[in-house]
């Protein structure tokens, strides 16, 4: 099975990068994020779970995030999308190896999809899910023809999307300001480093795109992306499309764009505080000179926001009060 895994951190534009390939002729599109990479792994593949528990959670992820698609056609299917349907084909499949192994989880998810709304199993895989770079070993090594294109943003633009969200949205998943800022300095970082890394190791599979080369240059970071995917280049690239209609974005100002948009790139110094700014500068230094990011503050200014910024972060995740007792 030929895949192309699109991944990245939250919010870095990698919705709208996964419509862009919605059209294309070579390409089967899962047309949602696939959701079970974080919402199922590791948590619910625990020696304690039950292969019942197991089923019942890959289960309740799809029903939700499949639910859009339910009563249309996706793009390059030949029949309408019935949950149920392709449900009765997946479980049908979900052996105790598949139900702990991620490479058989996706192999035989898409190979359920495809089956129930009848798609043309010869053709290219895309499929989408946040932060998966760090894994791409156990999906490479288990899909030798899957490759990983890995969308990096200045992480500074990228905690400017993430803050405006906070107050409407990520407040409901237990979040605040700093608590966001935080899970950025974390998980972002652990996303560049993936991709500095995996570049190296899997040259011939694994490449970073930034999403200001894509924003500002779509068609030749496209012909880059669909030539390094074995696809080939096609105009449908080019629009980004959800079950063949214009994609608007979705941004938690709710502006409607029309295709991929700058009007955000570089515009975080009035969407985010110096000090914000710097706390994210001090800990990425390193992988943003990397990928062509450049700090703008003093670095020992730098180190005192971030040392400000550890007193909270280190009093609300690591402080133990061994003098309680």
């Amino acid at each position: 099975m030929h895949t192309i895994f699109l991944t990245g951190h939250r919010k870095s534009g990698t919705s709208v990068f996964h419509k862009l390939f919605e059209g294309h002729s070579k390409v089967n599109s899962f047309p949602v994020d696939l959701s079970v990479f974080y919402a199922y792994f590791p948590c619910f593949v625990a020696a304690e779970t039950s292969d019942e528990l197991r089923v019942a959670r890959i289960r309740k992820i799809l029903k939700k995030v499949l639910a859009p698609l339910e009563g249309v056609t996706p793009v390059a299917a030949s029949t309408l999308f019935r949950f149920e349907g392709f449900w009765s084909v997946l479980v049908s499949r979900l052996r105790p190896d598949v139900l702990s192994d991620k490479a058989l989880l996706l192999q035989t998810l898409l190979s359920a999809f495809g089956e129930s709304c009848e798609m043309d199993d010869g053709k290219a895989w895309v499929v989408k899910e946040t932060s998966q770079a760090i894994f791409c070993n156990a999906f490479m090594n288990g899909m030798p023809r899957t490759c990983f294109i890995n969308l990096v943003r200045d992480p500074r633009d990228n905690y400017a999307a993430l803050k405006v969200g906070v107050q409407d949205y990520y407040a409901k998943l237990g979040e605040n300001e700093k608590k966001t800022l935080a899970s950025l300095i974390n998980r972002s970082r652990m996303d560049f480093l993936a991709a500095q890394t995996k570049r190296q190791t899997f040259p011939e599979t694994f490449l970073p795109v930034r999403f200001e080369d894509l924003s500002s240059n779509t068609r030749e970071t496209m012909q880059t992306v669909s030539d390094f995917c074995g696809i080939g280049f096609e105009e449908a690239l080019l629009n980004p499309t959800f079950l063949g209609k214009n994609y608007t974005g979705n941004s938690h100002e709710a502006k409607k764009f029309s295709g991929l948009s700058m009007e955000n790139v570089g515009n975080w110094r009035d969407r985010i505080s110096p000090e914000e700014a710097m706390i994210i500068e001090y800990w990425f230094s390193d992988v943003m000179h990397e990928f062509g990011y450049m700090p703008t503050f003093d670095r020992e200014k730098a180190s005192q926001a971030f040392a400000d910024f550890y007193e909270w972060y280190n009093c609300t995740y690591f402080f133990h009060d061994s003098f309680a007792t």
